[in-house]
């Protein structure tokens, strides 16, 4: 599977432990100008297939960007945690990765996914591996579409 990292996601450390993983992660920097809009790009990595791994838990507040994710069929996942330096939310897009395989099987696309971080009021969880879809086609059409309008 290969995914597409977001721009605020960097170039250094959080791709850099997904590959050395086995991992195959596009960057922004690769492909788009570094101040391109959400909605220039989400679409051009939609139609690639690749899903968007991105640190961006408000893009739901953004609707431009929620359009773009919608009408573009593309999968997005967003990370909890952004105060988290870029090795520890990779480590646990890893931890969480075959839960976000297993969502890329049976969800159809398009839809926006929340990788959450282990909870923090209990040390002792370095176990969470919690991924939920908290947006998907239907529910948008549904709820935000006419606001689009």
């Amino acid at each position: 599977m290969e995914f597409f990292a977001d721009r605020n996601l960097g170039t250094r450390i959080f791709p850099v432990v997904l590959r050395q993983a086995g991992v195959i992660v596009h960057l922004h920097q690769d492909y788009f100008p570094q101040g391109a809009p959400d909605v220039e790009w989400v679409p051009e990595v939609a139609k690639r297939g690749w899903p968007i791994i991105s640190p961006d838990l408000r893009i739901s507040q953004h609707r431009l960007e929620v359009a773009a994710v919608m009408t573009s069929g593309a999968a997005m996942f967003c990370l909890s945690g952004g105060h988290n330096m870029g090795k520890v939310q990779a480590l646990n897009f890893l931890r969480c990765l075959p839960s976000v395989l297993r969502i890329l099987e049976t969800t159809e696309r398009p839809f926006i996914a929340k990788v959450y971080q282990p909870n923090a009021d209990d040390p002792t969880d370095t176990r969470t591996k919690r991924v939920e879809v908290k947006l998907r086609l239907s529910e948008w059409e549904r709820r935000y579409k006419s606001g689009f309008d």
